[in-house]
C-alpha cells in the first residue's frame, strides 16, 4: 500500500499547528478512534512517515489512553 498520502497528511500538520496544538489534535484521534468489529491487516507506522514530532505527539497520546507498552 502507499503510504505517501498519508505521510504528506502528517507533515503538513505538524507545520500548520505549533507542537502543543499538535500533541492535542492527534490526542483526540487516538482517544475517539474506534476499531470495527473483526479481523484486519496490521497497520505499521514508521519514524519516517510521521516525522519526529508526530512520532512523539503519537507516544504521549497512547500513553494518555493506556495504550502503550512499557518495557
Amino acid at each position: 500500500m502507499d503510504y505517501s498520502l498519508e505521510s504528506r497528511i502528517w507533515s503538513r500538520a505538524q507545520h500548520a499547528f505549533s507542537q502543543q496544538a499538535f500533541e492535542v489534535l492527534v490526542d483526540g484521534a487516538v482517544s475517539s478512534y474506534l476499531r470495527q468489529p473483526g479481523h484486519a491487516g496490521v497497520e505499521r507506522m514508521h519514524a519516517s512517515q510521521v516525522g519526529t514530532c508526530g512520532l512523539h505527539a503519537l507516544r504521549t497520546a497512547l500513553d494518555r489512553a493506556g495504550l502503550l507498552r512499557h518495557s
